[in-house]
């Protein structure tokens, strides 16, 4: 990338790395229809808040105004994410906002869950909660999604073209959805889940994660939720995953005690920065 990149030729995807005195790291983003999430990896060292020079965090912090001045003028709502322990700030994605021209956004507690072996060999399956097929048809799932989870804050592989996405490319990991059937109409879900178990690389352990996890008006506080949680940890542990991550928007106190009440516990922060307004 350099300064005579025209905006409108970044990529919809990509990376730029960055040397610095102690090692190399990448900028990467991804596009899920009109949202691009970016995130920084160390590629030499991966703990970039420590090794990061002041020439280093400089030449990101350009970096990430040119993509994000780039991204945002094809329409693009352009999102730089960085994950932080709680109340413990990342001080290199505190030292890059300002200077790339991005304030703090939306908030996602990255919360975490013990899978076991018993977990794994559990016989207690719940019939009514049946596979997806959203290959051959995705309908029931979109209605349910687009009534319940639409408007509210998602991440990037959360948002409708991010499900899509996975779905269409095998090579990210394609989710696992799970529902209950409304009893009473035919081809309509009370409640789902989509979950995925992904290894980062060939020795990495599998970890599960959460993806969405969601049930109508009406059903709620009646055990839907907790019924399709269970049976998505069944088989998330089965796939081999003795972890298992879910992301809650800060906001949403309902869902945070829906995971805590589940053995869940906070772990981590996500926070989402964001082109500065004007």
């Amino acid at each position: 990338m350099s300064t005579i990149t025209p905006s409108g030729t970044i990529p919809l995807d990509g990376s730029a790395r960055v040397e610095g005195d102690a090692g190399g790291m990448n900028i990467s983003w991804a596009s899920y229809g009109s949202f691009t999430d970016c995130w920084i990896a160390g590629t030499d060292a991966p703990h970039h808040v420590v090794v990061a020079d002041e020439g280093q965090v400089r030449t990101m912090a350009w970096t990430l105004s040119q993509v994000a001045a780039g991204l945002s003028s094809q329409g693009q709502q352009f999102r730089f994410y960085s994950d932080e322990r709680p109340e413990h700030p990342d001080p290199l994605a505190l030292a890059l906002a300002e200077p790339a021209g991005l304030v703090a956004g939306e908030r996602f507690i990255q919360l975490r869950a013990k899978l076991d072996a018993a977990t794994a060999a559990s016989s207690s399956e719940d019939t009514d909660v049946v596979s997806i097929d959203v290959i051959s048809d995705n309908g029931p799932w979109l209605d349910l999604y687009r009534e319940t989870l639409a408007d509210q804050p998602q991440r990037g592989v959360t948002t409708e073209d991010g499900v899509r996405r996975r779905v269409e490319d095998a090579t990210l990991g394609r989710p696992l959805f799970l529902g209950i059937e409304d009893p009473d109409q035919a081809g309509r879900l009370i409640g789902a889940v989509t979950a995925t178990a992904t290894a980062s690389g060939p020795d990495a352990p599998v970890v599960g994660e959460i993806s969405t996890l969601t049930v109508r008006d009406g059903h709620r506080r009646s055990g839907v939720g907790a019924r399709l949680l269970n049976e998505a940890h069944r088989l998330l542990a089965a796939a081999g995953a003795r972890t298992v991550l879910a992301f809650v928007d800060e906001g949403n106190q309902d869902a945070l005690d829906f995971f805590r009440a589940a053995g869940y516990k906070p772990r981590a922060v996500r926070v989402h920065f964001i082109p500065a307004a004007g």
